[in-house]
């Protein structure tokens, strides 16, 4: 523990009468007797500043019984919550994703064989279909509004704002894609099935950590990081990346000259870059060493608080080597401004 210089005003004394204590776990002698003999009396709030300038409110104290006790304290404070001497999950609570979509062109529609929005947590990052294959992937189009039918390019469509927070798993990437299939353009040896073009733009994404603001993570396409993984035998510059618009279209050409092109089936997976927002395993909350067994009785203990509050203070009590049952006894301090 850090000590500080104080320059101390004594704001406040509090004796026994206030205090909440609390012993738990009394399944012996042993430990009815520390629940007897161990006591805080009363404690004391002073106020001052550290050596760098800092505000802090130091609490002192005044303990009985302390013989022969091996004793620690959790403060309550950050980092030392008793609640916590086993670890937390701190839980991303939002990871809310929106774009608009425009569908216009062709004849293969809109539908989800066409167009979907597709989620994996186990994609290797890869360029090549072999990538795609081998990761399992979800397809979470029916939680977004896609768009109908236009006539033109220049409607779009917003597709809502969705949290897919529970689409997460703890240490591992998100990938998120959009997928465009189109399908076989040739019927009885006619061009008779022509693609459908689909444009995604204000791809935009938040997350929030629990007990924590939204943060933005993208607003646009370019933002977002998208790179292309094309499967089968594209032409030469069908899909587009810029930095606001995702476009997806199937080949074009004539079925004298373009056959290979259009008598297939080709699939582009537009993939945006990973995003590492997970719940986070937080290591436990560790408690300060008053005294071991073997030291001699002490009759005050000190903590610097970050500052006014209520806060749960909790001194664990134990006898011999520490590993026997312990004791708790609970207090709540309150810290004025």
């Amino acid at each position: 523990m850090k000590y500080y210089t104080f320059i101390y005003r004594t704001l406040i004394i509090m004796s026994v009468g206030f205090l909440m204590l609390q012993g738990c776990k009394k399944e012996s002698g042993d430990t009815d007797k520390i629940s007897t003999e161990f006591e805080v009396v009363e404690y004391t709030v002073q106020d001052g500043v550290d050596t760098e300038g800092n505000p802090k409110k130091r609490v002192t104290f005044q303990l009985s019984g302390t013989e022969g006790l091996n004793i620690s304290f959790f403060s309550g404070d950050i980092g030392g919550n008793y609640e916590y001497r086993d670890g937390r999950v701190q839980e991303l609570e939002e990871l809310n994703l929106s774009f608009e979509s425009n569908c216009s062109y062709g004849d293969q529609g809109c539908d989800v064989d066409v167009f979907s929005i597709m989620a994996s947590t186990d994609f290797n990052g890869g360029d090549e279909e072999a990538d795609i294959r081998a990761a399992h992937w979800e397809n979470i189009t029916d939680r977004f509004t896609i768009s109908p039918f236009e006539s033109g390019s220049s409607v779009y469509h917003e597709s809502g704002v969705v949290n897919i927070a529970d689409l997460t798993e703890e240490g591992k990437p998100l990938y998120l894609a959009a997928r465009h299939i189109t399908h076989n353009q040739v019927v009885d040896g006619v061009l008779d099935n022509i693609y459908t073009a689909f444009r995604v733009r204000n791809w935009t994404m938040s997350g929030g950590m629990e007990g924590e603001a939204p943060i933005v993570l993208s607003t646009t396409i370019g933002e977002a990081g998208f790179k292309f993984v094309e499967i089968g035998n594209f032409r030469s510059g069908r899909n587009a990346l810029s930095a606001t618009t995702l476009t997806l279209r199937g080949n074009h050409g004539n079925v004298t000259d373009n056959m290979e092109h259009l008598d297939t089936e080709t699939e582009c997976w537009a993939i945006a870059a990973p995003i590492t927002m997970t719940d986070i395993s937080i290591e436990p909350d560790r408690p300060l060493r008053v005294k071991q067994s073997h030291q001699p009785a002490v009759k005050t203990f000190a903590f610097n608080y970050s500052g006014p509050g209520e806060y749960n203070g909790v001194f664990v009590l134990t006898t011999g080597d520490g590993t026997g049952e312990s004791v708790t006894k609970s207090v709540t301090i309150n810290i004025p401004e």
